[in-house]
């Protein structure tokens, strides 16, 4: 995505008020310049971004941890991103590992948006869950409800599903963001073992996350579905990408790779239509090597010889 690097590598981090390490973000990565701001993602006031935007020259790289600690919104993302690359600086993303130059792809730029949408998700859920610590702490007592935690319906449900680097390190990000909430929480954490809590440790309502995830697809264009749903997308999209049935099958935790077969035959009759093109394609000789449909004659076989087996008038 993007010509070779003319000229200097140049880091921009930003960290809170409530993590202040900054030495994770560009670990092992050496640049001319770095600039850093302190401040909440929500802030407008940044200055060392808008030293940075007028520091880079075209020719130039932006490197970030990820696109949270560069921009405030989705909004706030694709501005910088398009002000940057229209002075021909590259903006690369390390954690998302994307690098955009204004040259970029439909795809680049889709991708763009769906991971900045979903940096803005993650804050949401945050806000929403600190708002709802301060509710709580006003009124003790008040909230009835509670989630339910047990063993999967199935043997099945418990299964090791691989996933990608990408993802590990934004699981890994939100590790650290939640060890600070654990921290500045001190006792009163509920350490309930959970990967995605409110601030405090508790479990989160599901209806929290499908809100948040349906107000957020239909901000990029996406089609309004279920968060369920995308466990169908991700198999669709494994099917198209060439992964095999029955590792499809698996990571679904179906019982029979029939049960995959049967739920994704739409996929199964494009792949069927792209296998035969194949075949097809391997099959295929060129013109000049296909056979007349009828043999030419020749002194050899223009009259048939007494002893054959075959003799036709």
């Amino acid at each position: 995505m993007g010509d070779a690097i003319t000229g200097q590598k140049v880091a921009y981090q930003r960290v809170s008020s409530l993590d202040q390490r900054v030495d994770r973000q560009l670990d092992g990565i050496t640049v001319a310049r770095t600039f850093t701001d302190t401040v909440s993602g929500k802030d407008t006031d940044r200055p060392q971004l808008e030293a940075m935007l007028g520091f880079v020259r075209g020719g130039d790289t932006v490197m970030v941890h990820s696109m949270d600690r560069l921009a405030r919104n989705l909004e706030d993302l694709r501005r910088i991103v398009r002000e940057l690359t229209a002075k021909g600086v590259r903006v690369q993303f390390l954690t998302e590992q994307l690098t955009f130059t204004g040259e970029d792809t439909a795809m680049a730029t889709l991708l763009m948006s769906v991971m900045g949408a979903f940096a803005e998700f993650e804050r949401a859920l945050i806000r929403e869950r600190q708002r709802e610590g301060i509710e709580l702490a006003k009124k003790p007592g008040a909230y009835h409800g509670r989630a339910v935690v047990g063993t999967p319906k199935t043997k099945r449900g418990t299964r090791l599903v691989p996933i990608d680097d990408g993802t590990v390190a934004i699981l890994r990000r939100h590790r650290e963001m939640q060890h600070v909430e654990h921290t500045a929480w001190g006792p009163a954490w509920n350490d309930a073992g959970l990967v995605f809590t409110r601030e405090d440790g508790r479990p989160l309502r599901p209806e929290y996350a499908t809100r948040h995830f349906q107000a957020l697809s239909q901000k990029v264009g996406l089609p309004v579905i279920r968060l369920h749903d995308l466990r169908h997308t991700n198999a669709s999209l494994a099917l198209q990408a060439g992964v095999d049935m029955k590792v499809v099958s698996e990571r679904l935790g179906h019982s029979q790779m029939s049960i995959t077969a049967d739920l994704y035959t739409h996929v199964n009759r494009g792949l069927g239509r792209v296998a035969a093109e194949q075949i097809a394609g391997v099959l295929r000789a060129p013109n000049e090597t296909l056979p007349s449909a009828f043999l030419a004659q020749t002194p050899e076989n223009s009259h048939p010889k007494v002893g054959d087996t075959d003799v036709y008038p």
